[in-house]
């Protein structure tokens, strides 16, 4: 399976756009198959509106009855045809350089707001990716992100490329994968993988976690904590546990994450070399980015910590601001196999393996599965002998739960 089928591209002959025409022209020749399909956004009533309320400025000899309907319909008749002949024009420019490369493009012409047009037509078409310039003919020299870049990545819920330069897909060059643990930053390895196959890239894949969150949100606790409300807390334990165990613990799931994400680029064949990162994510990543200049950068639309009304993640954003890359946003997600997770992230206590140890060995692979996959669905990352009683005690008949030791679950409770 292609990694896309069809490709819009948002046209507005501004540099990035003619960038992100390039970029998409390359990926449709390599790719092979690849539709293009190339938009222009034009405002005639917006511009009809204008007019109207700039009537009053008019002239004197323009105010008559007879000679304001007259540039009315002047205005109206150019106004139209003028905005398709130059939406013509720019796709002619894509189209000769897409023939070119051999190339299937099509041009589609759409009037209204210019972003909100674009999201409606990709949230909407067939399309698997958009490729949009960072900045448009509007562009100041303060310009960052320009608007319609900033809103699409907001709202658009496919695949999302954001050319910010005229780097392309070199053979050797790198591409930068954000891994979080999310399901999102899975389906961005999975994009990158396919891409580093398809234009022999290597990957770098990098993973942040931030030791010193919980040390600023405890000095700031301990600001306002009475005597009696730090006893009740246990603010002195609380403090060591996060900067003894808990600061740790993050480094080594972040690595986890890694681990797995290796695993997998190695076994597709991928050169990788990985990274992980300490300090804020939106920080961290930018700043690696300019040390390591990856031709392109892959991140999930959203992270680990998304909420179900999430329109981009903060990390996503910032690099969507400041990273010097092209950036890909994808708002796919990957699920990986259960058996990948557990064995990265999975513990059992000595207690929960001594227990395990009574049950007779063919109910052993159903039983330790099942455990595992309970843990998994609640969060667990070690598992005690509690956790065990807890499944066991369900799935068990009554002669196997003497024998392990396995209490019912009302004498657990």
């Amino acid at each position: 399976m292609k990694i896309w089928e069809n490709i819009l591209i948002g046209l507005d002959n501004s540099m990035h756009s003619l960038w992100g025409s390039d970029l998409a022209i390359t990926l449709a020749h390599e790719i092979h198959g690849v539709k293009l399909t190339g938009c222009h956004v034009y405002a005639v009533k917006l511009h009809d509106e204008r007019f109207k309320a700039m009537e009053y400025t008019l002239p004197e000899k323009y105010l008559s009855d007879a000679e304001l309907e007259r540039q009315r319909e002047v205005h109206s008749l150019l106004i139209g045809k003028g905005m398709q002949v130059i939406s013509d024009s720019y796709m002619d420019v894509v189209r000769k350089k897409s023939e070119d490369k051999g190339v299937d493009f099509s041009s589609l012409s759409l009037e209204g707001k210019n972003y909100k047009e674009l999201v409606g037509e990709i949230n909407k078409g067939e399309y698997d990716l958009a490729v949009l310039g960072l900045l448009g003919v509007g562009q100041t020299e303060a310009s960052k992100v320009g608007s319609v870049a900033l809103r699409s990545a907001r709202r658009v819920r496919k695949d999302l490329l954001i050319v910010k330069n005229d780097c392309k897909l070199k053979k050797g060059e790198k591409i930068m994968v954000c891994i979080d643990g999310s399901t999102h930053s899975f389906a961005a390895l999975d994009l990158g993988i396919n891409l580093a196959k398809s234009f022999k890239l290597s990957l770098i894949l990098v993973s942040v976690f931030d030791p010193h969150l919980h040390g600023v949100i405890f000095r700031n606790i301990s600001k306002v904590l009475s005597k009696e409300g730090a006893e009740i807390f246990k603010f002195k334990e609380q403090e060591e546990l996060h900067d003894g165990i808990i600061d740790d613990g993050l480094a080594k799931i972040y690595q986890s994450h890694l681990n797995v994400a290796e695993q997998i680029t190695t076994e597709a064949g991928v050169k990788t070399s990985t990274k992980l990162l300490s300090g804020k994510a939106q920080d961290e990543l930018v700043d690696f980015a300019k040390e390591t200049k990856p031709t392109l950068i892959i991140a999930g639309r959203v992270g680990i910590h998304k909420e179900d009304d999430s329109d981009i993640g903060g990390v996503t954003e910032s690099l969507l601001f400041n990273a010097p890359a092209n950036l890909l946003i994808t708002s796919r997600e990957k699920t990986l196999p259960e058996r990948e997770i557990i064995e990265e992230t999975l513990k059992w206590t000595a207690e929960a393996l001594e227990l395990m140890k009574k049950a007779p060995s063919f109910v052993l692979p159903m039983a330790k599965g099942a455990i595992e996959k309970y843990a998994l669905e609640k969060g667990h990352t070690v598992i005690t002998s509690a956790v065990m009683e807890e499944v066991l005690s369900d799935i068990m008949p009554a002669h196997l739960k003497k024998l392990i030791g396995v209490k019912k679950k009302t004498e657990t409770e």
